[in-house]
């Protein structure tokens, strides 16, 4: 009928959305309204690389300010845009206390050791599992090196736990020639949540290691008697 071909004219339905929105008092969005999107979504990225919560958060800010969504890409666009922000924040604020030397000290891990064929990065990450008094040292000698970089703790809470987390997870797990790819600052910014990470892995297998070493002894003295 009349009205359903009336309906089907996609600029009666968009004529009808400007209408509603213009009632509700909303308005069309513009290019202005990206930094908006961006802003948006860099404070819901800082501790998520969610992106739907991301999205969800650059909607609801766009609702705030009564402003009409814009396209799927253009959505898209600032939600990535925002997320990398947020990885930016998030690596100057880890980096932001640390020293040239410490900077250069961080660079230096990424280099293999002379004689040894790892870096020395996969050196101090590698954490003996093998319950040996000589594994003991070993901990205790990465641990030392790890507090030698004089990485405050209190870095840990410029970041937010779950990114910081996010990022320590990768730099246990990426292999040093991936992470040589990074750019500096990320790759800096990794390093040193990973180091603040193994820092609490280090004193835990120490003790774990030196807890089993010591019942192992008593359990060997109360057998020979």
């Amino acid at each position: 009928g009349l009205f359903e071909r009336y309906g089907a004219r996609d600029q009666t339905r968009t004529d009808h959305a400007r209408d509603v929105a213009a009632v509700l008092g909303f308005r069309p969005p513009s290019r202005a309204d990206l930094s908006l999107m961006i802003e948006a979504a860099a404070s819901a990225a800082w501790s998520t690389e969610e992106g739907e919560t991301i999205v969800l958060a650059m909607i609801a800010a766009l609702r705030e300010a009564k402003i009409m969504l814009p396209p799927p890409v253009t959505i898209e666009r600032a939600a990535v845009t925002g997320r990398a922000k947020a990885r930016k924040l998030t690596y100057v604020a880890l980096l932001a206390d640390l020293s040239s030397e410490q900077l250069n000290a961080l660079d230096g891990l990424a280099r293999v050791e002379t004689g040894a064929g790892v870096t020395r990065l996969t050196a101090l990450r590698t954490i003996p599992i093998a319950v040996k008094a000589d594994h003991v040292r070993d901990i205790l000698a990465q641990l030392r090196a790890v507090r030698e970089l004089g990485i405050d703790p209190s870095t840990a809470t410029r970041a937010h736990p779950d990114r910081l987390a996010r990022l320590a997870r990768e730099g246990r797990l990426s292999p040093s020639y991936l992470m040589d790819r990074y750019t500096t600052a990320r790759r800096r910014a990794t390093i040193v949540a990973m180091l603040l990470d193994l820092e609490a892995r280090l004193t835990d297998a120490a003790i774990e290691m030196a807890d089993k070493l010591i019942g192992s002894t008593f359990t060997r003295s109360k057998n020979a008697q």
